[in-house]
């Protein structure tokens, strides 16, 4: 029986380790997910901005296309554009 209790001790002492650790990696995997989730809503952000920006820009252009400060072409290709999109969105809410 002498022999069988340190097997034992060990063995629990090996458990409580184990159970000790897989805690600690419980948590530093909550941790890694919060912050995967704040990773994510940030650059959700960032592409809505950079949608927002680019929108901006290709405004701009167009001012400047229209003021005369740029070629006009471009303007008339943009101007094009934004018509074929209403008559794409017309087309649907048409049918």
């Amino acid at each position: 029986m002498n022999q069988v209790e340190p097997v034992i001790a060990n063995i629990t002492k090996s458990v409580n380790k184990l159970l000790k650790e897989r805690e600690e990696m419980r948590e530093k995997l909550r941790k890694l997910s919060a912050e995967k989730d704040e990773l994510k809503q940030l650059s959700s952000e960032l592409d809505g901005r950079i949608a927002a920006l680019e929108n901006e820009k290709k405004t701009l252009s167009i001012a400047k296309s229209l003021t005369g400060s740029e070629d006009r072409g471009e303007a008339k290709l943009r101007i094009n554009e934004l018509v074929r999109e209403i008559d794409k969105c017309i087309a649907l809410l048409n049918k």
